[in-house]
């Protein structure tokens, strides 16, 4: 398939408007990676949302796949890496976003103090 192969030589995209919304998809990603403007990555988020939602490129069977997650750098304690699956307490939430905290270099922590 071609979305396998994009970017590594494989087989040409075609004009198939099945294909329509992959091609949006990619063209919002390299508009990502080009601006550092948060209201057009804000814009450009929102659209490839929309896609996700009406294509619906994961179903409720597909599990193991990459969580996608944006935060601030200043956020810590997020994991790198996270899988989406559906079970009780999974998406998110296995990852307890309740340790999550950002960091606050002015207070004075026990581990600061000699």
């Amino acid at each position: 398939m071609w979305v396998e192969t994009h970017g590594t030589g494989g087989e040409a995209l075609g004009d198939s408007a099945e294909m329509a919304p992959l091609k949006r998809l990619i063209d919002l990603r390299q508009a990502w990676k080009a601006t550092l403007d948060e209201t057009e990555k804000a814009k450009i988020w929102r659209e490839a949302l929309k896609i996700f939602a009406e294509e619906v490129y994961t179903i409720g069977i597909v599990s193991g796949v990459d969580q996608l997650v944006v935060v601030k750098d200043a956020l810590e304690n997020v994991p790198e890496k996270g899988v989406y699956n559906y079970d009780p307490g999974a998406f998110f939430g296995m990852y307890h976003p309740d340790t999550f905290h950002f960091a606050c270099p002015a207070v004075d922590t026990a581990e600061k103090r000699p």
